[in-house]
């Protein structure tokens, strides 16, 4: 069967997921035989996505260039997190089937 998984759009769920994500990543990676570059990456761009989320308030009111800013570095996060999984975590007998279930990964 194929490994396959599916970020989730939503920016309150992908903010979530980015959670474990990070969480998983940092804890495993050496172990995962993931580069040290590549979980570099991951960091600053999550450091990057936390500052796009402070930027807009929790009232209704949005500032249209925080939103837009939220979204594009939403975009390029979720595409280094799908980049990852599909090169270090899917097909890779290293990684834990329950990390896998955590990661929302079905077909192994």
């Amino acid at each position: 069967m194929t490994e396959k998984f599916k970020l989730p759009r939503q920016h309150s769920r992908f903010n979530l997921y980015q959670r474990l994500f990070i969480q998983l990543v940092t804890t495993h990676a050496e172990e995962w035989d993931m580069p040290s570059k590549e979980v570099a990456k991951l960091l600053q761009m999550k450091e990057d996505w936390d500052t796009a989320l402070v930027a807009i308030p929790k009232s209704t009111v949005h500032n249209y260039d925080a939103v837009k800013k939220r979204g594009e570095v939403m975009i390029e996060y979720s595409s280094l997190i799908e980049f990852m999984m599909e090169y270090y975590i899917l097909r890779n007998a290293k990684v834990a089937i329950a990390d896998k279930i955590l990661l929302g990964i079905s077909g192994f």
